[in-house]
């Protein structure tokens, strides 16, 4: 995959406003589609003519890099939005319901709003790393690479129902009740939930006979409950997020993950997706994923869980998630907004001290758009 840059269109025309559910585009220049997932500054909020939290401004990031790429932006970020909310489709799309090509396009922006919700808590830190990762993994993944748990190809053993979570969410309410994917690569993936009010779910992995420990709980006994949601009001679900299991350092050779429900409480044990990766296989290409940092706060809004120390904690989980995933053979690029050369809080910031200004936004164009052209796939 090739690509060829055109000047960077900068145009102030305001935003494209619609309902939810009903977002319709900016003006766009034609190409390949590429679609943006995240939150406000993402979104465009704040810029001119956009100052509801659904609407897309013409001068937010996303449409400045999709203008100098020559591609259709899809921009299906929104104001208050959070990891969580991409688990349902509702105020977006649920990015779990868009079928993912070996060509496909991603911007994903999220961590900021998860910081606020869930603060620096280690375990709550990991919570948030674990579903972002989850979903970016699944947009850096073809369909071809996948293994929804509610699909044919999936071995089941005792009762298990598909779930209203997202399009690949399958549940059991049976202690016993297990799922044996078969995936091949060099690392394996397996995606779970965490729910509120899921104590005391329970459920054990195993990959080719064994079990795979908990990072959190350091134990081969993992927690489906979540002890923390998110605020009330926009977003579409805060009692579920993905939980990312990887297991890496493997032979090239099929795998065989077994996920075991062993009580599944009164939410049942949920599983969503398992995949292999292979990094020398790229024969029929890759999805690309452009992913974005926290980006700071202006000093003097830097309080409570959005202070300089805990978007660091974020900000390394984000380096090791970006870092993690590239090597393990997936496309994922990462712009660290965090670096004044991309973003600078005090001097790109809106009088609100959160939101990128027109020259914020286009400095962090500016660095995706260099981050692209800068990697041959």
């Amino acid at each position: 995959m090739f690509w060829t840059t055109v000047s960077m269109l900068v145009s102030l025309i305001g935003c494209a406003d619609g309902p939810i559910n009903r977002f319709t585009s900016v003006p766009t220049t034609g190409g390949p589609v590429v679609y943006a997932w995240g939150n406000s500054q993402t979104q465009g909020y704040g810029l001119a003519g956009c100052e509801t939290l659904t609407c897309h401004a013409a001068t937010a990031w996303p449409q400045f890099f999709a203008n100098a790429m020559g591609w259709t932006l899809n921009n299906q970020a929104y104001g208050g939005s959070d990891c969580a909310d991409l688990t349902h489709r509702g105020t977006s799309l649920s990015l779990w319901d868009l079928p993912i090509s070996s060509e496909s396009l991603n911007i994903y922006g999220h961590f900021r709003n998860d910081q606020a919700v869930y603060g620096p808590l280690p375990y709550r830190v990991a919570f948030v790393r674990g579903c972002i990762e989850a979903q970016t993994a699944w947009l850096a993944i073809p369909e071809s690479e996948k293994v929804r748990a509610n699909g044919g190809g999936v071995l089941d053993k005792g009762t298990w129902m598909n779930g209203t979570q997202n399009s690949t969410d399958s549940y059991s309410l049976s202690a016993g009740a297990s799922k044996t994917f078969v995936v091949s690569g060099k690392s394996v993936y397996l995606v779970t939930a965490r729910m509120l009010n899921g104590n005391p779910t329970r459920y054990t992995v195993s990959v080719d006979g064994n079990l795979v420990e908990d990072p959190i709980s350091q134990s081969a006994v993992f927690a489906q409950e979540l002890d923390v949601a998110g605020e009330p009001g926009l977003p579409v679900n805060e009692d579920v997020i993905q939980n990312f299991i990887r297991v890496s350092g493997l032979a090239n050779t099929p795998h065989t993950i077994v996920y075991t429900c062993a009580d599944p409480g009164s939410t049942g044990c949920h599983v969503f997706y398992a995949a292999g990766i292979n990094p020398d296989n790229l024969m029929g290409g890759r999805p690309v994923v452009f992913s974005l940092s926290p980006i700071y706060n202006q000093f003097r809004h830097r309080t409570g869980s959005m202070d300089s120390a805990t978007t660091s904690l974020y900000h390394d989980e984000w380096v090791r998630m970006v870092s993690e995933l590239d090597g393990d053979g997936l496309q994922v690029i990462g712009i660290d907004a965090t670096d004044l050369n991309v973003y600078n809080s005090l001097t790109e910031a809106q009088f609100d001290g959160v939101h990128p200004n027109l020259t914020g936004h286009t400095s962090i164009a500016t660095a995706v758009t260099k981050a692209a052209i800068g990697r041959q796939f």
